[in-house]
């Protein structure tokens, strides 16, 4: 294990879901149960040369997760992964048209080597109304990361993304193939 010099803790904006915090270069956030599938995943981007996601750098004495800190906006949900929303949750990364949607959808297929893509409009549907659900009823079963989640408007967000995908649904899958 890794040991980290003391060094005072700056809390990070958003920690809807777990308390996050920078520590000089680095940040920490509480292990959890996907720890290790996030560990793999930033190794898999550093492995292949992907400078937008921090590198894992290990664990501190609290056992904590310790990554390198990245300047930027953490894209928390999935409808922000893939750039869709309009006046929600995509327009923060900048994408409110049809065409530069699709642009990134295409850039995440490429990136993973993603052919056949007939499903995927329809597999982000599911995935935003599954994402909306599952927070409204871990928030209804008193989560209190889904209750802040619920309570900082990400329901709504999801579900205006929601929208905007299925009224540009045909445009979409039009321009992925």
């Amino acid at each position: 294990m890794r040991r980290w010099a003391a060094v005072r803790e700056v809390p990070l904006p958003g920690g809807s879901v777990h308390a996050v915090v920078r520590v000089g270069r680095t940040v920490r956030r509480p292990a959890t149960p996907r720890s290790g599938f996030v560990r793999d995943l930033l190794r898999h981007f550093e492995r292949h040369g992907w400078p937008g996601a921090p590198r894992h750098l290990g664990s501190d004495e609290a056992g904590r997760d310790v990554m390198d800190y990245v300047n930027g906006h953490v894209a928390w949900e999935p409808v922000q992964l893939s750039g869709l929303g309009s006046g929600g949750a995509g327009a923060r990364v900048g994408v409110t048209d049809a065409t530069g949607a699709a642009r990134r959808m295409r850039l995440i297929c490429d990136g993973y080597g993603m052919v056949d893509r007939d499903a995927l409009v329809a597999t982000v549907l599911w995935w935003q109304d599954r994402c909306a659900s599952g927070i409204e009823a871990a928030a209804d079963a008193g989560d209190p990361a889904m209750v802040r989640l619920r309570a900082a408007g990400a329901v709504g967000e999801v579900r205006a993304a929601r929208r905007w995908v299925a009224a540009h649904r045909g445009e979409l899958e039009r321009l992925l193939r």
